[in-house]
């Protein structure tokens, strides 16, 4: 929920998402407004890759993470992402948004044979 602060149902110009939970064990008088249900902006964006095999390739979970947002639209640091899966063939990368719901993104790493040949 948004409070309309000052604006209408369509734009609201409230800063913050609240549950409607958050909202009921934080209101005070002070916080007298109307409150709408806001668009839920959460988001998380990933892309698939595919790698070399050989001894020095390496893979770390930022490379294939494009970005995550909060119910608000602010971003995500990759720190407060879980990451779960393995390099081959697929990660999931999942934010639990301020009303509980799970926002995933699964991309898949293909790790393929050298194709150096030396004759």
């Amino acid at each position: 929920m948004v409070a309309v602060n000052g604006g209408t149902e369509d734009n609201l110009q409230g800063n913050k998402y609240y549950t409607s939970s958050e909202l009921t064990s934080i209101y005070d008088d002070s916080m007298a407004d109307t409150y709408v249900i806001g668009e839920d902006k959460s988001s998380v964006a990933g892309h698939n890759s595919t790698m070399i095999a050989g001894p020095n390739q390496t893979w770390n979970t930022a490379d294939n993470f494009d970005g995550a947002t909060d119910a608000d639209g602010n971003p995500i640091d990759l720190k407060d992402v879980m990451v779960s899966g393995t390099v081959n063939p697929q990660v999931t990368y999942s934010y639990q948004n301020a009303v509980g719901n799970t926002i995933s993104k699964t991309v898949a790493i293909h790790v393929v044979a050298r194709q150096i040949y030396l004759t």
